[in-house]
């Protein structure tokens, strides 16, 4: 495990912020091998997986990803889903550069996965997703997707662990 270990993940892609996080790793002076660098396939890259993987290793100026996450199980076009192409094609796609290019992309994985979606993915993968990044909190704990994570060998990460802030802040009694 590299010592000074910076997990990037963009939560905006449309704020393109790869390029901003690429000049700051560049910045910062730290090593690439003491960097753990995570970023996902946007939805509307669906359709363009190998392109959209060649572009975010452009713009964080890296030459390989530790973590390449599919953002969500729902592929998008201008105005909505594109139900043209199914997510599983998409993970297909994933496995293959994941494959064939083991210097681009050391590891895969899922965000926003579902425990329906997981048992989905599951059933005709060839590589089992590295991790499931949820959103998990102490108002949200998923205690199911935990469990069903934990049995299946897929690790979990959390955005926002202290909360989102949708909405006002919330609090609960201990």
């Amino acid at each position: 495990m590299p010592s000074n270990t910076l997990n990037i993940s963009p939560l905006r892609r449309d704020a393109a912020n790869e390029k901003e996080v690429g000049l700051g790793i560049q910045a910062s002076g730290v090593p690439r091998g003491e960097i753990f660098l995570t970023t996902k396939l946007n939805n509307p890259d669906h359709t363009r997986v190998s392109a959209a993987l060649d572009y975010s290793l452009e713009q964080l100026a890296t030459p390989y990803l530790d973590l390449w996450l599919m953002h969500w199980p729902c592929p998008m076009k201008a105005g909505g889903p594109d139900r043209s192409r199914d997510w599983r094609d998409t993970w297909r796609d994933m496995e293959a550069i994941y494959k064939a290019h083991p210097e681009k992309v050391k590891a895969i994985g899922v965000s926003n996965f579902s425990v329906e979606y997981l048992g989905e993915l599951l059933k005709f993968a060839t590589v089992v997703p590295a991790v499931n990044q949820i959103e998990a909190h102490p108002l949200l704990l998923q205690d199911d997707l935990v469990e069903y994570c934990k049995k299946n060998n897929v690790h979990l990460t959390a955005y926002s662990p202290l909360g989102n802030n949708s909405g006002s802040p919330r609090t609960c009694k201990f």
